[in-house]
């Protein structure tokens, strides 16, 4: 059962739009406050965003857990925006590196079948309960992380003086095991 509703509190006056959301793949209600108050943007937009907020914050994990970004390396304002960029730069050269190798037939296989695979149960699965997977769910299949695979792989060929040829088919190798 979806709600949408306009709640507040009786000391403070604030208004927040609570929006109850059923999602029919996970079988679950979700409740999220926000303080978009007009009601011209519906409950499903705004619970997909916040699903879209969940993915910015497995990009965080990635950074601090996969490429060990656990702390600032110093103190200053400076320092901390220089690090903040060479984390972007860093992430961005993944998804142009990873972006080179399929373009060069190389891909993480499993872990595209196993997407494809959570989109057709989701997709089962809302149509057993008479829904439709929303579009976004079924169009955008983005990739929020990176493999550890991939990371690791290029750590060790930033230290191995291997030709890019050799280097790749190790990372075939390791993409073709579980």
């Amino acid at each position: 059962m979806s709600r949408d509703e306009l709640v507040g509190t009786a000391t403070s006056g604030t208004m927040l739009r609570r929006i109850t959301f059923h999602d029919v793949v996970a079988d679950r209600q979700f409740e999220f406050l926000t303080s978009l108050l007009e009601s011209s943007v519906p409950p499903g937009v705004l619970a997909h965003l916040y699903r879209m907020r969940w993915n910015i914050e497995k990009s965080f994990d990635e950074v601090k857990n996969k490429l060990g970004e656990k702390k600032a390396w110093a103190t200053s304002a400076t320092a901390k925006s220089m690090q903040a960029q060479f984390i972007c730069l860093s992430v961005n050269l993944l998804q142009l590196l990873e972006h080179e190798l399929e373009t060069q037939g190389i891909r993480n296989t499993p872990e595209v079948k196993r997407r494809a695979k959570r989109l057709e149960q989701a997709t089962a699965v809302a149509t057993k309960a008479g829904a439709v997977l929303p579009k976004p769910l079924r169009v955008v299949q983005q990739i929020t992380q990176h493999c550890v695979k991939l990371i690791r792989w290029v750590a060790a060929q930033l230290w191995l003086n291997v030709p890019w040829q050799q280097a790749c088919a190790v990372l075939t190798t390791l993409y073709a095991k579980l």
